[in-house]
């Protein structure tokens, strides 16, 4: 069991995120300021993200962000940046930055525990 905080101001993302991932334990953050106070209450296995909503209007930007708040309570935790945009686009932000991974939307239930599976026990 994961434990996961999802970053996302979409309720039916969260929703199916959560009902994809029913052994996991889901802490939905509808922006950063949530992440940053939910990183104060726990340490997740694994952070996913959103880009457009959550916040500023630029992907690498918040990328970045969500990375550089991460590192700042623990440098280990895994990021997935799930996102609708254009898979290049979030490719070429995530490069570079440790412990940072891509997952496109939509995707599938089972290609969602694959990533989550990936990330925090490794393959």
């Amino acid at each position: 069991m994961a434990t996961v905080v999802l970053v996302d101001d979409d309720a039916l993302t969260i929703r199916r995120v959560a009902d994809a991932l029913p052994r996991d334990m889901v802490y939905p953050c509808l922006n950063l300021d949530a992440l940053r106070a939910t990183l104060r209450i726990i340490v997740p296995d694994v952070v996913m993200t959103d880009v457009r909503g959550v916040g500023g209007c630029d992907a690498a930007e918040v990328v970045r962000d969500v990375r550089g708040i991460l590192d700042a309570y623990a440098r280990s935790i895994p990021l997935v940046v799930h996102s609708a945009r254009d898979p290049r686009e979030i490719e070429r932000v995530r490069v570079g930055l440790h412990d940072t991974y891509a997952l496109p939307k939509p995707c599938t239930n089972d290609r969602l525990r694959a990533m989550l599976w990936t990330v925090t026990e490794g393959d």
